[in-house]
């Protein structure tokens, strides 16, 4: 007799479906690195501006020509500007393309003399064809796109310019460069007795600024090698950086204080 195959009971299991098995992530513990902050690169040249310092004197002293203090005035807002160099330097070079010359000139092959005859028939000679010997590719020819007179000077606004000359001031003021004497005057005219004076003033290089300018010390000073006189209305950026110190009048102190409260432009 055969056996009847047994039914399957509610009983039996059925398969378990398996999950997949997913790794927990693990843990970050104290022991790992944070990625290091990279440090800025340094500017060589300050591209936004640069603030006064605050420990600079809120007056200003004025001294004789042995440097002995003789006396305050309060310091201008123009002396307390921050300092933007890009500004300085647009000034700079709108001041040195003023002053180029621009006379440089090189001659075409049409201005060089000679070369008006061909110097060798069309064909024939096996040589490349030419019609003049001031051609460029000679020798002793004409230049081509050479050089011609022009001007290099540009217009800057005036505000820019004033902007700049006060910074300029600023910071002469803060590094403690610039001077504010009584008075600039010369009893005799001679180069060697103001030469004198400058040495027991301290400076070696240093531009002197007065209102007017008397007539003996403007001669005094004309054959000073490391000094220059300038009246205030020249007063301008590149010399001021050029000799890295102004010695300068209190009258023209007074002059560019009330230049600046009133607006007028240089």
């Amino acid at each position: 007799a055969t056996k009847a195959p047994k039914a399957k009971t509610s009983e039996s299991k059925a398969p378990e479906a398996k999950a997949p098995a997913t790794k927990a992530p693990k843990a970050k513990t104290s022991e790992s690195k944070a990625p290091e902050a990279k440090s800025p690169a340094k500017k060589l040249v300050p591209t936004s501006q640069t603030k006064p310092s605050q420990s600079l004197p809120q007056k200003c002293e004025t001294f004789n020509w042995n440097k002995e203090k003789v006396g305050e005035i309060e310091v201008p807002p123009f002396l307390r500007e921050p300092l933007q160099a890009e500004l300085i330097h647009e000034v700079v070079r709108w001041q040195r393309a003023k002053t180029r010359q621009g006379t440089h000139k090189a001659k075409t092959r049409g201005e060089v003399s000679g070369g008006g005859k061909k110097p060798f028939r069309q064909k024939g000679t096996g040589n490349a064809r030419q019609g003049s010997i001031r051609s460029p590719l000679n020798r002793a020819g004409g230049v081509t796109f050479g050089p011609k007179p022009r001007d290099y000077s540009y217009t800057l606004p005036a505000k820019m310019r004033k902007k700049a000359l006060s910074q300029t001031l600023s910071y002469l003021w803060s590094q403690k460069k610039l001077f504010i004497v009584e008075n600039m005057q010369s009893p005799e005219g001679k180069t060697k007795e103001l030469n004198n004076r400058l040495k027991n003033f301290g400076v070696k290089k240093a531009l002197l600024v007065d209102q007017e300018g008397e007539l003996l010390f403007k001669r005094a000073t004309a054959n000073l090698k490391f000094f220059q006189f300038l009246p205030v209305k020249g007063l301008n950026v590149y010399d001021m950086l050029k000799y890295n110190c102004v010695i300068m009048s209190k009258k023209s102190l007074v002059f560019l204080t009330q230049k600046y409260k009133t607006g007028v432009e240089s």
